[in-house]
C-alpha cells in the first residue's frame, strides 16, 4: 500500500512523497505519478540483508519504466 508522507528530502525540494514496500507495484506507482505530473519522491524501504537483490530489482523496474516511455 502507498503511504503519503513528507520526508526531509521531499520538503527540501518541494516534492510530494509516497512510500511503497511492494516491489511488484512499483512500475504502476511510478507510471501513475508520471501521469499526475509534477515532482514526486518514491520511498522504497529495504532491509540491509536484501540490499543487493533489492537494488537489482529497482534497476530492472527503472529500465522497464523507461522502456515504456519510448
Amino acid at each position: 500500500p502507498l503511504v503519503a508522507r513528507r520526508t526531509r528530502l521531499a520538503v527540501a525540494y518541494g516534492l510530494d512523497a509516497v512510500t511503497t514496500a511492494e516491489m511488484d507495484g512499483l512500475v504502476t506507482v511510478v507510471s501513475d505519478l508520471m501521469e499526475e505530473g509534477g515532482g514526486h519522491l518514491v520511498v522504497v524501504p529495504v532491509e540491509r540483508e536484501a540490499d543487493l537483490k533489492t537494488r537489482r530489482s529497482l534497476d530492472d523496474t527503472a529500465r522497464a519504466v523507461c522502456a515504456g516511455l519510448s
